[in-house]
């Protein structure tokens, strides 16, 4: 459910997502490798991670998907 949620992301969402939690970057790095401002970044961020848990709820996840991250 996981991998589903992140694929249904907006590519401008998803990117900087897998690149801090798989790939471990930055924002900063994250910010040079996008070409886009550190503050975008964390916006892109902070918009995916709300999208994501909100489609794993609806898809019936319980508990606190705060701890997925």
């Amino acid at each position: 459910l996981l991998r589903q949620g992140i694929m249904k992301l907006a590519p401008k969402y998803r990117e900087p997502l897998l690149m801090q939690v798989v790939l471990g970057y930055s924002c900063q790095e994250i910010s040079e490798a996008l070409d886009v401002s550190k503050s975008a970044v964390m916006t892109q961020l902070f918009r995916a991670r709300e999208q994501l848990k909100s489609q794993l709820r609806k898809d019936g996840v319980t508990g606190n998907v705060h701890e997925l991250f």
